[in-house]
């Protein structure tokens, strides 16, 4: 997350028609943050309040289209890079309410972030099994390919070579594309099992005292 004070510094640096060109033409790709620090900078230099209005309404459409896209199952350009950000927070230990203001804090639309913190782990067992897949079918595919070709050079058929380059190729590409892909998804899973886990334990604690506390009572 980029540190407030440097954002407000940067555009106390700036003039008034800088800021009023930022507000105008980015607005739209400015963090909640970044865009909540314009806002305070126009206040305090009193520059027409419609065009910081103007620019939160576009900010405000971009984000129901992007969620609307999402909705209908052509937004992936949208949602990959809130994926892949989720996930490196996700890998780097922070907890789904870290992740889930991060995420507003890049202008994610509240819906939208809560669909992507809350489908983590049913995202990651997915990608863990599909990487999974193609280790396995592309594993299968390289070795049978490789086992013909060289059984075909040991003992030439009707004295023709078999290279089954396709098959080779093919699997080797699948193999190591699963592969790359699997330790990262498997700790990302993990990493959300393990959260899950401790929330449904503090969840059961909580339900745990009321019970003892209404027993007392």
């Amino acid at each position: 997350m980029v540190d407030a004070l440097f954002i407000k510094q940067s555009y106390a640096k700036l003039a008034d028609g800088q800021l009023m060109e930022l507000a105008k033409k980015e607005s739209a790709g400015l963090t909640a943050q970044a865009f909540n620090i314009l806002k305070e900078e126009f206040e305090i230099r009193n520059i027409d309040p419609a065009i910081i209005e103007e620019a939160e309404q576009k900010r405000l459409l971009k984000q129901e289209s992007d969620a609307v896209k999402v909705r209908e199952g052509a937004g992936e350009e949208i949602l990959k890079p809130l994926w892949n950000y989720a996930f490196f927070d996700m890998i780097d230990g922070k907890t789904y309410q870290e992740i889930f203001e991060g995420l507003i804090d890049k202008g994610v639309e509240e819906q939208l972030a809560l669909q992507i913190t809350e489908g983590l782990e049913l995202k990651a067992d997915k990608l863990v099994k599909q990487s999974s897949r193609k280790i396995r079918i592309g594993g299968l595919f390289f070795f049978v390919g490789l086992a013909v070709t060289f059984i075909t050079l040991a003992s030439p058929f009707n004295g023709r070579y078999i290279v089954m380059y396709g098959f080779i190729l093919f699997g080797g590409i699948a193999f190591f594309r699963g592969l790359s892909n699997y330790g990262t998804q498997k700790k990302v899973l993990k990493n959300c099992i393990k959260q899950r886990e401790l929330l449904e334990k503090k969840e059961h604690g909580v339900t745990d005292n009321r019970e003892k506390m209404l027993h007392e009572y």
